[in-house]
């Protein structure tokens, strides 16, 4: 049987930095009780062709993006980050993972919410890790009488993916005072 990965192990992780008097702390943390995420990669090619190629024209890339969505339930603080993010337009920096829990954290969920098992928080993968800096292009928060208000995010990357977390001068942290 192949190994497919549960849905609900694959979650988006932004770069925090907390400020608790002089002393900073940064960690990726998961933005939020997750709906749905996902992430988009797009290679743009353009044609090219001389009398050599004949009917035959050769494609090179002329740019490859990404995109990161994220749905998620509101609470206070990931709206007010998420909502904040959007509106300052400025570029932090973001990882699409498996996360590092067991399969049976997938079960079991969240030890805070679900008030079973023992996994408390997600923490990032290494097994599916894409990291990129990039910006939130669209905040959508939707509510309902009677249901969880939400929030869905699309991230648009300002440059390349790598598998490795980005680290001094490239590593964006979102700011929690």
């Amino acid at each position: 049987m192949a190994n497919y990965i549960k849905g609900n192990l694959l979650n988006v992780f932004v770069s925090v930095k907390t400020k608790v008097g002089e002393e900073e702390t940064v960690a990726w943390k998961f933005f939020a009780y997750t709906q749905s995420s996902g992430l988009t990669i797009s290679n743009n090619l353009q044609s090219i062709s001389s009398k050599d190629h004949g009917n035959y024209n050769d494609k090179i890339l002329q740019e490859s993006t990404f995109e990161i969505s994220n749905e998620c339930y509101a609470t206070v603080d990931n709206l007010k980050m998420g909502l904040e993010m959007a509106r300052d337009g400025k570029e932090y920096s973001f990882a699409f993972v498996k996360v590092a829990e067991p399969e049976s954290a997938g079960v079991t969920g969240l030890s805070g919410v679900t008030g079973v098992g023992d996994v408390s928080t997600w923490t990032p993968g290494t097994d599916v890790a894409y990291y990129g800096n990039g910006m939130v292009s669209n905040a959508q928060v939707t509510s309902q009488t009677g249901e969880m208000g939400s929030m869905s995010l699309t991230i648009t990357g300002l440059g390349g993916l790598a598998t490795t977390a980005q680290t001094g001068d490239r590593l964006k942290s979102y700011v929690k005072a």
